[in-house]
């Protein structure tokens, strides 16, 4: 279904992995959002087909869900410093604060 791709490709581009000053990431991070919403708007128009806000809300809790129980696993078993520069790790905050209640 294409709105669960859409939903992993926004989740990815609204949190983009960078690493950036302090200052620095409001910045980024409302232009990453804008570009990613930007993309959906693109997709919709282009494609014909609209993307349902809560199916596409769904996906993107899905994938954050599956997202963060991977990084545990690299934790639990002594792996995350051979994966610290995978984008998950870098955008760990983002899957959180959707499946935060």
């Amino acid at each position: 279904e294409p709105a669960y791709d859409l939903a992993f490709t926004h989740l990815l581009v609204a949190n983009p992995p960078l690493t950036a000053p302090r200052m620095m990431r409001s910045i980024t991070n409302a232009a990453a959002t804008r570009i990613a919403n930007r993309f959906i708007a693109t997709y919709s128009k282009v494609s014909g087909t609209s993307v349902e806000p809560e199916r596409f809300d769904l996906y993107r809790n899905l994938h954050a869900t599956r997202i963060l129980p991977e990084l545990a696993g690299c934790r639990s078993d002594n792996t995350a410093d051979q994966h610290a520069t995978h984008p998950w790790f870098q955008m760990e905050t983002a899957p959180q604060r959707l499946v935060e209640p």
